[in-house]
């Protein structure tokens, strides 16, 4: 009989049916019996869709049932609540502003010398998307400027806080104190939620004590005024207040007010950054506005992948901080805005540095963090996670980018989109790629799997190849004649000793030179020859009129074996990029690779990271054959 029995590894609709008709012909009753002319036929449909749909079911339930294999949001993040961690909400991008009046319109209105909390901003975002900041601290404006006489000329409140989003409050009355409040809106930072607890609808004094958001029971007691949050299946959030063991029981008929901030997260960050002193992105009715810092720091609710990874390096942590692996899953968990950390232990310095935690940090849309924000990250470890004895240093990533040039082959016979839009296309996708996948201290390019990946952007693609660029920035100051070493830890390409076409390029900036006994401002660029790196700018062959590199001075070396580069420079002006000037290098493999606290970066805001070449092909046809246009004998 046992040799009668049903392959039961089959799990497709086919196969199912199949075993189930084996099955039955083998048995003496059904022994020739045409199942396929009969209705029986019906019924082997009906059993194989019945066992093909449960087991279906329980394969998507049992793997909604383990963090490394869920693929719901709702289960991967049930999954982190019972490992203790709450994913990170959405985080409000910060900017600074100055807020002035001249001395007459502050005579005129004397109100205004007092910029109240939460007074709203407008600014426009990159994309011309109006966008919402809110000052987070009431501002007095103070005497500013002066004219010749000591008058006062204007009124300022200087280095104003405004994070991007809009307060909003509502109200619960409590019912019974352990049913958790749902927080009905989207958007939320959970860092701004704040909660006041008042005995009854008519009570006052509770608006003057604060009920904060809490995470680690070991800090708090019945007495605390904190509350829990965390994430439903939903997307909402719910807020569960204590016991009285952890954290103060409420009681019924109190009412809870809640605030908090409604954000966009990262579509806030990089608002201000071209602004000038003359021209702000932000505006406030009645006032002059100055840009100090542009918005950073903003950042989307946290991505299943994350909440996967982190759930379970916070969970091996068990909030503190020893390993150097501590402190990373800890930054990554607590900090919204910190994109890719790398964390090491002084002892792996050279020379060795015992007792120090160093801590290497990217963050969000920017490529470094603010001093405000790397003291605000020290402040908490210090207070609440690190050993004693520790100190902490946190260090600007060294920074490659990465840019990359595609030659692209189509055959047109495969679509009906014009060249110019497959190749928007690819160019879309591939930027998208590549900020998704070149972002962190862990990740390299390879070229084999960029390929793999963006064979698929358009159908029309029959073969690509890509060339990666390798950049990373340096920053004068304007007037200074300052050294720079730049290590790009990749070997940089050059085949011979005595090759001459350049591996290394720059941007343009303005530099000053001395020519028949006067001084003039030229655009220049940098570029290497055979281990010298030489500045140049542009000119024009008294000849043919042709144009002409005109160099200038030898600036600096290049290691090509090593891939460093030491330049020495006095900027006059800083060009198109801002102020920075980029250094662009070929590698020598097709693959990029990066050291312990380089972190890959793609700049999307560049217009240097994407360069696209079309070729067009006719795939397995005459006209791609290399008899295509072959004259023949006659």
């Amino acid at each position: 009989m046992a040799e009668n029995r049903t392959n039961i590894s089959n799990l497709d609709f086919v196969s199912i049916k199949s075993s189930l008709i084996d099955f039955l012909s083998n048995q003496e009753e059904f022994r020739g019996y045409s199942f396929e002319g009969s209705s029986m036929n019906v019924l082997m449909d009906l059993l194989a869709y019945n066992t093909y749909y449960n087991g279906m079911y329980n394969n998507l339930v049992v793997n909604e049932s383990f963090l490394d294999t869920a693929s719901k949001r709702s289960s991967i993040v049930s999954l982190a609540n019972n490992l203790g961690y709450t994913p990170r909400s959405a985080k409000a991008a910060t900017a600074k502003v100055n807020i002035k009046l001249t001395t007459e319109e502050y005579e005129a209105d004397i109100t205004k010398n007092v910029v109240a909390r939460n007074t709203i901003l407008t600014a426009q975002s990159t994309n011309g998307v109006n966008v919402s900041f809110v000052t987070k601290n009431v501002s007095t404006l103070q005497p500013y400027e002066t004219d010749d006489t000591g008058a006062v000329t204007s009124y300022a409140a200087l280095d104003v806080d405004v994070v991007q989003g809009v307060y909003t409050t509502f109200s619960s009355v409590i019912s019974n104190p352990l049913v958790k409040i749902k927080v009905p809106y989207n958007g939320v930072d959970l860092s701004t939620l704040r909660a006041f607890v008042l005995k009854n609808i008519s009570d006052t004094t509770g608006i003057l004590y604060e009920w904060v958001v809490v995470n680690n029971i070991t800090e708090i007691n019945g007495d605390s005024r904190v509350f829990f949050a965390s994430e439903t299946p939903s997307g909402f959030y719910e807020i569960q207040f204590g016991d009285g063991i952890f954290g103060k029981k409420l009681e019924p008929g109190n009412v809870v007010l809640f605030e908090f901030l409604i954000t966009t997260g990262a579509e806030g960050n990089d608002i201000g950054i071209k602004d000038t002193i003359a021209s702000s992105s932000f505006s406030l009715s009645g006032y002059e506005i100055e840009t100090v810092s542009y918005s950073t720091g903003g950042s989307n609710r946290e991505d299943t992948e994350s909440i996967r990874q982190n759930a379970l390096r916070s969970y091996s942590t068990q909030d503190r901080a020893v390993t150097a692996t501590d402190y990373e899953s800890i930054i990554l968990e607590n900090f919204g805005s910190v994109e890719s950390v790398r964390c090491w232990g002084g002892e792996d310095n050279n020379p060795p540095e015992y007792g120090k935690l160093y801590a290497s940090i990217k963050p969000y849309n920017a490529p470094y963090l603010t001093n405000g924000e790397k003291a605000s990250i020290i402040e908490q470890l210090t207070t609440n996670k690190s050993t004693v004895g520790i100190a902490i240093n946190i260090l600007d990533p060294d920074i490659l980018y990465l840019n990359l040039m595609l030659d692209v082959k189509y055959d047109p016979s495969l679509t009906n989109d014009s060249e110019l839009k497959i190749k928007n296309v690819i160019q879309d996708k591939s930027k998208t790629f590549a900020y998704e996948n070149y972002k962190g201290f862990d990740d390299d390019f390879y070229s084999s799997e960029f390929i793999a990946n963006a064979l698929t952007f358009h159908p029309s693609i029959v073969a690509m190849n890509v060339e990666a660029e390798m950049e990373k920035r340096i920053y004068p100051t304007v007037g200074m004649n300052k050294t720079f070493t730049i290590e790009f830890e990749n070997e940089i390409y050059h085949p011979e000793i005595d090759f001459t076409i350049p591996s290394i390029s720059s941007s343009s900036f303005y530099y000053s030179i001395t020519s028949s006994g006067s001084t003039i401002k030229k655009l220049c660029y940098l570029e290497d020859n055979n281990t010298v790196i030489k500045i140049y700018y542009m000119g024009t062959d008294p000849v043919t009129g042709d144009p002409v590199k005109v160099y200038v001075n030898n600036v600096g070396s290049v290691d090509y074996t090593t891939g460093r580069v030491i330049v020495t420079l006095n900027v006059t002006e800083f060009s198109t990029d801002g102020n920075y000037i980029a250094l662009i290098a070929k590698p020598k493999d097709s693959d990029v690779f990066t050291d312990r606290d380089t972190t890959l970066s793609f700049d999307k805001l560049s217009n240097r990271n994407i360069d696209v070449t079309m070729k067009k092909v006719y795939k397995n046809t005459i006209q791609s054959s290399s008899s295509a246009n072959r004259p023949f004998n006659t």
